[in-house]
């Protein structure tokens, strides 16, 4: 499934989130964060580590679009992460462009 990672992230308002530097920060930038950020405790396979590497390597790898392809599996486990260590912002709008995938 095609996700263009370079899409700006908008905030409750709809304005683009904005990094400390004042830079718009995309889905690549929250899906890293996600990918690679671990709760207090929590301790992964080493399967599921591996999944996230790779993932984070996809999300590095699109192409001149933009667009990176990603499999439903592996949209499933940047959402659920999402949902487990992102703010309720964060974890919101990247299940929204999950979502939105077709």
């Amino acid at each position: 499934m095609l996700l263009n990672v370079l899409q700006v992230v908008n905030d409750y308002q709809g304005n683009p989130i904005i990094d400390e530097t004042n830079n718009s920060r995309t889905f690549r930038d929250l899906a890293m964060y996600v990918c690679n950020t671990f709760s207090k405790g929590e301790d992964p396979t080493p399967d599921v580590k591996s999944r996230l590497f790779q993932i984070s390597l996809k999300l590095w790898q699109a192409d001149s679009s933009g667009n990176a392809d990603f499999s439903v599996e592996e949209l499933a486990l940047i959402k659920e992460r999402a949902g487990r260590v992102g703010l309720p912002l964060i974890a919101g709008r990247i299940a929204e462009i999950i979502e939105s995938v077709k």
